[in-house]
């Protein structure tokens, strides 16, 4: 009844609203995970149970809600004015009740961990692969798709179209298959497919999708152990600019510090930079040691911005370069008794590049080039 309800509440409030749960019903239910049925509370030994009768409850049903079955996550209390008012048949209808809750509760709870495991792979597929190279990944295996005919009508070089012919040819004739484990066009094909649907389906996770489960059945995680693989996609890009920092007097530095020091530090940086390469659109490619590797003009869709000549790219890498530098000072050398904080070397050059997606185990999205050459010197 409300103002049974009612009464109780305000009765908790006038004191510690926190019911410890030794010697009461809930409690009872948490440590047997089985219901308690009192027919008469008047003769219980609960004080709880003592001030529900004085409200004229005579009879209290308190059944546990259950978490995959052995979880106590809480309580159903049912108090009626008769004594004895419940069945046997009443009793288990309460307790299918509790179930449905704690199953509801359970499916909530998974939902939860898919939706952040979701986002861990996302954010782990995206510092190996980025989101832009997997649409050209799929271009560059399937020779069919009206996206590759389309990128190669556009490449002026034809590089993307004839490296692809030339290294599918060794492909094409299945029964000259080596002893080094080369596979035909076609099952190539079909692996990357498998790969790159399960890549999609973790990019596809978001808001309209929340509790999705990526199905990873068409992937073939021991494929091509003791072979030889091919690379997931190659291409060249002219007028990319590439810069290159790393810390001054790095091995000096962490010779005396804690590893776990030397983490924090550089953790501390590159994060500072990640937010950088946000603010300037560009493009992070890889961390090594205490080097940060980052380009602009590397897959951008503006097409305007490619044609001066690599004009914007390279002041967005000077502002991105004059922005990691004040971005160093801001971290402290840990131990240092004067307040030393980082400086760092940066290079940059404008040029061509060469980049792709390397590695089976771990897939990565890898550049090489003089460009980036130059700029590390």
């Amino acid at each position: 009844r409300r103002d049974h309800a009612t009464k109780l509440g305000i009765d908790f409030e006038q004191s510690d609203s926190r019911i410890p749960l030794e010697d009461s019903a809930v409690g009872h239910c948490a440590k047997t995970l089985e219901p308690l049925y009192t027919p008469r509370t008047k003769e219980s030994k609960f004080k709880l149970h003592k001030k529900i009768h004085a409200m004229g409850l005579n009879t209290v049903l308190t059944t546990p809600i259950l978490v995959n079955g052995n979880k106590f996550a809480g309580c159903l209390n049912m108090g009626l004015v008769e004594e004895d008012a419940l069945t046997k048949h009443d009793q288990l209808l309460v307790k299918d009740i509790a179930a449905i809750l704690g199953a509801s509760i359970y499916a909530k709870r998974m939902q939860r961990a898919i939706e952040a495991s979701n986002r861990v792979s996302q954010e782990l597929l995206h510092s190996f692969i980025p989101p832009k190279v997997l649409g050209k990944i799929e271009c560059y295996w399937d020779v069919e798709s009206e996206e590759y005919q389309s990128l190669s009508r556009r490449s002026s070089r034809g590089s993307l179209a004839s490296s692809r012919r030339s290294s599918m040819s060794s492909f094409d004739d299945d029964t000259d298959a080596d002893a080094e484990g080369k596979k035909s066009r076609r099952a190539r094909w079909q692996e990357v497919k498998g790969q790159l649907s399960f890549v999609n389906g973790i990019e596809a996770v978001g808001d309209d999708n929340i509790g999705v489960t990526i199905d990873t059945s068409a992937i073939d995680f021991d494929q091509g152990t003791g072979g030889v693989t091919q690379a997931l996609y190659a291409e060249d890009f002219e007028q990319v600019c590439i810069v290159f920092t790393d810390i001054v007097g790095f091995s000096k530095i962490s010779l005396d510090l804690a590893p776990i020091e030397v983490m924090d530090m550089i953790q501390a940086l590159f994060s500072r930079f990640d937010e950088v390469c946000d603010l300037y659109g560009v493009l992070k490619l890889e961390t090594i040691g205490d080097a940060y590797l980052c380009s602009t003009g590397l897959m951008e869709e503006d097409d305007n911005k490619n044609d001066d000549g690599g004009r914007d790219a390279a002041m967005r890498a000077l502002d991105m370069a004059r922005d990691m530098v004040l971005a160093a000072y801001e971290v402290r050398v840990p131990r240092s008794q004067s307040g030393e904080t980082l400086q760092i070397r940066v290079g940059i050059h404008v040029g061509p590049i060469t980049a792709g997606g390397l590695g089976h185990r771990m897939p990565k999205f890898s550049c090489f080039g003089s460009a980036e050459n130059m700029a590390a010197r």
